[in-house]
This record gives structure tokens, sequence and C-alpha cells, in this order.
């Protein structure tokens, strides 16, 4: 009997622990923006909402974007969209200002810094091997990008990625968001 309720715990806490490294996404890989088809996130940035990367794309030149579908709890619904080009760099579309926006840099060595398609926004690679803690989980080996606008002097964001999953926090001013 005892040894039965051993083995029985000793299930729970494995079963827990192979729970937390599937909730905290260990040992996924790929891109640290993944731009699949079906690929669906929730988010709590700007309100609760659902990301969902369909089979539409658009045209624009000899790039053709990939549509994003951001669906918020409030009921509103918005879309954005997305291209990776050959070297991994991935860029967003504008397509009120019909302009092309570097998001994320090829090159994940840190100090890589490169700027937006306004030249207000600076961005760059601060770690690939940060930490952020959630509720939920303690997310590691994560890509961190700090950000700058040169109009809100003092304002800095911290962007943390991780591979295979795509961006799992933001920092504002040091502080999560």
């Amino acid at each position: 009997m005892i040894k039965r309720i051993i083995f029985i715990i000793f299930f729970i806490i494995c079963s827990d622990i192979k729970c937390q490294k599937t909730k905290c996404f260990e040992g996924f890989s790929g891109s640290y923006w993944p731009l699949k088809n079906g690929l669906e996130k929730n988010s709590s940035a700007k309100g609760i909402y659902k990301s969902t990367f369909g089979l539409d794309s658009l045209k624009i030149g000899n790039h053709y974007y990939k549509e994003e579908t951001m669906q918020y709890k409030n009921g509103i619904e918005e879309k954005q969209f997305w291209r990776e080009d050959k070297n991994g760099a991935i860029y967003y579309f504008d397509k009120e200002d019909a302009k092309e926006s570097m998001e994320l840099a090829p090159n994940f060595k840190v100090g890589t810094t490169w700027k937006g398609d306004d030249r207000n926004w600076s961005y760059k690679v601060v770690s690939l091997n940060s930490r952020f803690s959630t509720p939920y989980c303690l997310f590691t080996d994560l890509l961190e990008i700090k950000t700058e606008n040169k109009k809100w002097k003092g304002t800095f964001y911290q962007l943390f990625y991780k591979k295979g999953v795509g961006m799992v926090g933001l920092n504002m001013d040091g502080k999560p968001s």
C-alpha cells in the first residue's frame, strides 16, 4: 500500500513537471517570431486577444505578407501583415501608411542594432539568454530586445522572445506591462 502511494505521488509530481515544461514551451525550437499558417496564440497585451495566422496573404511588390487576425475580448478584430525574408528578418507592413518596418533583425548577436522605418524607433539585441517570469512560468533562454522611441524620451521597452513561440513578455521602463 505504501509503495502504491509513493508511486502515485511520484507519478503526480512527474506529470506536473512535464506539464510545466509544456506550459513554458521548454524544448521548442525554430524562429523567434514564427509565422505559421494556423498558428494560434493568446495574449494579454492590449487587452485579452487571440491571434491567428490564416492562409490569406497580401502581395505588395515582390513580397507576400501573411495575414494575422487579432480578435479582442471586446469583439474588435484587427488585421496585421507580416513577412520573413530569406535571412530570417521579420517585417511588418502598415497598410494605412503603405510602409514596411523591420521588427526583428536577422542577426541575433548581442549588440546588434537597427532603426524602424520612421527612424523614431531604435532596437538593440541585449541578450540571448534572458529570463522572464509570469504567474504561470519562468521563461528561460529568451532573446531580449530593448527598444526606444526618440519622441518619448526616457521610455524604453524590453521585448522577450522564445524560439518557436514568439513574444512571451514585455517590460516598460523595466517593469512588466
